[in-house]
This record gives C-alpha cells, structure tokens and sequence, in this order.
C-alpha cells in the first residue's frame, strides 16, 4: 500500500509535462502554417501584379503608374499589405518610362505577425517576395 501512496499523482505530472510538449508542437505547427500561407498571399499577389503591369507598358494604351500597379497588388493581397510595402522599379528604363523590352520589378514585404508577439513582441518574421518580368506591350 505504501508503494500505490507514493505513485499518487505520478500520472497528473506526466500528463502535465506531456500535454506542454503536445500543444507548443501542435501551436508550432499550426502558426507555421499561417507563416506558409501569408508568404504564398504575398508572392502570389507580387507575381500577378508583375504579370498586370507587363502588359500595360507605354504602347498598350493603357499605361499602368506606379501607384495603379502598387493598388493591384495590394487588392491581390486581399489588402493584407499596405501600399508603402510595395516598392516598383523598371531597371532597364530610364526615369520609369516602361517600354516594351524592359523589365519590370516588384517587391513586396510584409512582417509576419506570430499569435505568440503578444506575448513575446519580437516574434515577427520578415517576410518578402521579388518578381521581375520583361513588358511586353
């Protein structure tokens, strides 16, 4: 009987010390889930706002500025990025005259906001997609 008294409780710390590890993993996972799918938003958006702004070059008609193109992608972005994290760059033009044969570059970043940075506020990861792709009109 002296042996079961002293194994009393043995099973209310295990399952303490168990469960800890269980849900850090199981909240690890979860919020590098999120992590995947917010960087896949922003590299998706950035890559159709490349392919938006490549066929509206000076000679389509419809010339796309900086600003049109940084709305784009921040309406693909299903606005979870504000206009000033995108920057838009034509390296190959002079001045930004986009013209066909030129690149266009677009970068978005974005600071990934864990659900832990209330509790530790240093815990957000950079997160940034570059596109680049020739303007074809």
């Amino acid at each position: 009987m002296s042996l079961r008294r002293r194994e009393r409780g043995a099973a209310l710390f295990e399952f303490a010390i168990v469960s800890i590890v269980f849900f850090t993993f199981v909240f690890g996972v979860t919020e590098f889930g999120r992590m995947i799918y917010e960087y896949n938003l922003i590299a998706t958006a950035t890559r159709d706002g490349a392919r938006w702004a490549c066929v509206r070059g000076t000679n389509s008609g419809h010339p796309a500025g900086v600003s049109q193109i940084r709305n784009y992608v921040v309406g693909r972005a299903l606005n979870r990025i504000a206009p000033a994290d995108v920057t838009v760059t034509w390296p190959d033009a002079p001045a930004g005259v986009a013209k066909p044969g030129n690149r266009v570059v677009i970068t978005t970043t974005k600071n990934f906001a864990s659900m832990a940075s209330t509790l530790i506020p240093f815990a957000s990861i950079p997160l940034s997609s570059t596109t680049a792709m020739v303007i074809s009109r």
